[in-house]
């Protein structure tokens, strides 16, 4: 693909860049949170469909995308799809909707008004911000089938 050279070069710097903030963040309470990108919806479509993490997680990179559209003006939902599926990975799938929607209310980083997930402001630009469930189930509607 065209895409192999790239990623020789990419996934190691992107090796450094994780180890770096988990060495920073032993315990998870700062900026380590931003690697959970991906995670919030990933771990719910893991549980449900049965298809491994990083399917899962892209599955979840594309919600989020999704609503980082609605909710924070994200402009790069797009690229980021098409990189994702230039790699062969799944940005949607078949799943029962409400079976997801039910995981992510037993979601950790869940609070009375919605839960906390990691979105994009922009690309490199990650923040932890609520987001209520009528965003997130216009973003499950868009991602799941």
């Amino acid at each position: 693909h065209g895409l192999q050279a790239p990623l020789e070069k990419i996934v190691p710097a992107a090796i450094r860049v994780k180890a770096k903030i988990v060495t920073e963040d032993l315990r998870e309470r700062g900026i380590r949170t931003v690697l959970n990108y991906g995670h919030t919806v990933g771990h719910a479509v893991e549980r449900v469909a049965g298809i491994s993490h990083g399917e899962s997680v892209s599955i979840g990179m594309t919600a989020a995308a999704h609503i980082a559209e609605s909710l924070l003006g994200f402009d790069q939902a797009d690229r980021q799809l098409a990189l994702l599926e230039g790699l062969e990975l799944p940005t949607t799938c078949t799943v029962d909707l409400a079976e997801v929607t039910f995981m992510l209310r037993k979601d950790k980083k869940r609070d009375g008004s919605g839960i906390r997930m990691v979105l994009l402001r922009a690309v490199g630009c990650p923040v932890v911000t609520p987001v209520d469930k009528a965003t997130l189930s216009s973003a499950l509607s868009d991602t799941l089938r």
